[in-house]
């Protein structure tokens, strides 16, 4: 049986693919089951989210999504309920969820565009990217909160707050001093104290969230197509 508490952080990813897509002009369409780009997605994001497991209708869209990207399309499977064709693993990862508690954090919110660069900056400094990933339309956005502790205009550690009904997602965290990503943890938390800290990681970052005090409740993974695309 699915944990809920993985169900819950879906949707909560969901809920930061939402502006993310909106502040890039992609179209996209959200239901119960799935998240869908309606064109190719900003890089980094899913081509396909499930949102929960054995959603109906993911092997239509997964087929769509391949097509329309030439066979090289990724699908965010957030339930290890799919096997793709034509498609092969990226990464496996875990959801995560913390219980709600109150801490004090120093870490501040980006509010102007500079600080948004200082923040990206800061987590693009292993992988940059092509493009910006965070462009400034999503400071106005409830949605996505960027957090972080800059010094001297530099920002040296960092996470993205995705507030929602039910829990907050934490994600993109950054900082290479140690207890970088409890202090995330706690950051983000604050953003909306009484509900749950949720999120995905792997590696490292999935050790570091453990001893932060955060339960695993389920794994997901993301597949990449390998090709050209063929239908049938």
């Amino acid at each position: 049986m699915t944990d809920p508490r993985a169900a819950m952080a879906a949707r909560n990813n969901a809920d930061l693919y939402t502006p993310v897509f909106a502040a890039h002009g992609v179209p996209f369409r959200r239901g119960d089951a799935l998240f869908e780009a309606g064109a190719r997605p900003p890089p980094l994001f899913s081509d396909v989210t499930t949102l929960r497991p054995g959603a109906p209708g993911a092997a239509e869209a997964v087929a769509a999504a391949m097509a329309r990207a030439g066979g090289r399309g990724a699908v965010k499977d957030s339930f290890r309920d799919l096997e793709p064709p034509g498609m092969a693993v990226l990464f496996e990862a875990t959801w995560i969820w913390r219980t709600p508690r109150s801490a004090p954090t120093r870490w501040t919110r980006a509010t102007d565009p500079s600080a948004l660069a200082a923040w990206e900056a800061g987590w693009a400094a292993d992988a940059p990217q092509p493009i910006r990933q965070f462009p400034d339309a999503l400071l106005a956005d409830p949605r996505a909160v960027f957090l972080g502790r800059w010094v001297d205009g530099i920002c040296v550690e960092g996470a993205l707050a995705t507030p929602s009904a039910d829990c907050v997602g934490l994600s993109n965290a950054f900082g290479a001093a140690p207890g970088a990503f409890a202090r995330a943890a706690d950051a983000v938390g604050g953003v909306r104290p009484s509900l749950p800290v949720v999120g995905y990681e792997r590696g490292a970052a999935l050790d570091a969230a453990r001893a932060a005090g955060f339960d695993a409740t389920g794994g997901l993974r993301v597949w990449v197509g390998t090709g050209p695309f063929r239908a049938g």
